[in-house]
């Protein structure tokens, strides 16, 4: 569970993949979690990371489809 909003940890978690690209120098392809998500990095400059990859989800949670209901409502 996460610490701060309290939801399920996020297995895809591209976050972890960007100091190892920033050490290594080079751009690396991460497998994340049971469906295997594919993160990718690659060092931009001397601070920053490009990142990107993919993912599948299986069922939205109810608060996003509420949320992503309420964005569009008025378009």
């Amino acid at each position: 569970m996460g610490t701060r909003d309290r939801q399920g940890e996020d297995e895809a978690c591209g976050s972890a993949s960007m100091l190892p690209t920033r050490k290594l120098g080079r751009g690396l392809e991460v497998l994340h979690g049971r469906h295997r998500a594919v993160i990718r990095t690659r060092p931009v400059n001397e601070t920053h990371v490009e990142l990107g990859g993919r993912c599948a989800i299986d069922q939205p949670a109810a608060y996003v489809r509420d949320a992503v209901a309420a964005l569009y409502a008025d378009r």
